[in-house]
């Protein structure tokens, strides 16, 4: 141990060699939710008494490959355009991409790596400027690449994943859509997708449903105030009313089931009531069908809901409504 001779330590490269594309192949010699350059190479290092590595590489931000040559020159992407992911230890380097692989060289030295050099003195962590309103709201397709799909979404973790995705600041706006899918964009969509803004993206973000991204000053909890009684039952058919497809299908409907849902896609206070079908079709509206398609309660709407038998779920043929109000008080589930 005493005379094993110098201590070998990676020279850390000041600049990546390329990018990469990357399939998820290749043999991980390190993953790490803490990843660097100093990190991976130190692994390559560790792991190369006899000097056939040449270069280490990183990709999806935490993954780390020793490699003794370079990917064929078909892969090679350009630099400062993609492998744009921070590394998670040093937000000022390049650790890959979902798709893009970053290989730098190898090399040593004898000379330790300065306290803190590549770790401690990377400059001041980069965060996002949440801001305060949205800037529009256009209509979604479906398409584009999802970078982050999350039950706990609001604009602050969305805007993390961008500003993480983000080393060369090509993104100018992050994204929501769905309630649960982000995305990171260097430009809008075309304006004449663009919609009311107060109208639609109405969905509450199910980690904030204030749109506040300030966690501890987001407000209280908006719930569903369950309705002891149905309001009205109506005639219900598709070809008549003006029905939309429902907000929410379930096998296990309910009051609570449907209120959530509506309460969920109602930002802007513009749904006055909540409505159930079929035993399992929840729909959000704004204003109660026409009088003559009124029927007689306690003959129609008879259907048990599937989460709750206690409770009226409509029918084939009749739709209940139920007023639709809000609380900070969370309801008790449904037995």
């Amino acid at each position: 141990e005493k005379k094993q001779g110098a201590k070998v330590y990676p020279a850390i490269p000041n600049s990546p060699i390329q990018c990469y594309q990357y399939y998820g192949t290749g043999t991980v010699s390190l993953t790490s939710n803490e990843m660097s350059h100093l990190i991976c190479a130190t692994e390559c290092v560790k792991r190369d008494l006899y000097s056939r590595f040449k270069y280490f590489a990183i990709a999806e931000g935490d993954r780390c490959f020793c490699e003794s040559e370079l990917p064929p020159a078909e892969y090679k992407l350009q630099l400062n355009e993609t492998c744009s992911y921070r590394c998670p230890r040093n937000d000022k380097q390049s650790c890959g991409g979902s798709m893009e692989i970053v290989y730098l060289k190898l090399e040593i030295t004898n000379t330790p790596p300065e306290s803190g050099k590549y770790e401690k003195k990377q400059g001041a962590k980069v965060y996002p400027a949440i801001p305060n309103s949205p800037i529009q709201c256009y209509q979604y397709y479906g398409t584009g690449t999802v970078s982050l799909t999350s039950n706990e979404m609001s604009h602050l973790i969305c805007a993390t994943e961008c500003v993480k995705r983000d080393l060369y600041g090509r993104f100018k706006y992050f994204a929501i859509a769905e309630g649960d899918r982000c995305f990171c964009e260097s430009e809008l969509p075309p304006a004449e997708y663009k919609l009311q803004l107060n109208e639609t993206c109405s969905y509450r973000c199910p980690r904030n449903d204030k749109q506040s991204c300030d966690e501890k000053k987001q407000g209280a909890k908006v719930y569903p105030a369950i309705p002891n009684s149905r309001f009205a039952c109506y005639y219900y058919g598709e070809h008549i009313g003006g029905y939309s497809a429902p907000k929410k299908k379930s096998d296990n409907m309910s009051h609570l089931v449907c209120a959530t849902e509506c309460v969920k896609r109602d930002l802007y206070s513009r749904f006055k009531y909540f409505a159930i079908a079929e035993g399992d079709r929840c729909f959000c509206e704004s204003e109660l069908p026409p009088a003559e398609y009124k029927l007689q309660l306690n003959e129609t709407c008879s259907y048990r809901c599937p989460g709750n038998s206690k409770q009226i779920c409509g029918s084939s043929e009749g739709i209940v409504y139920f007023k639709l109000e809000t609380t900070n008080t969370p309801p008790e589930p449904d037995d």
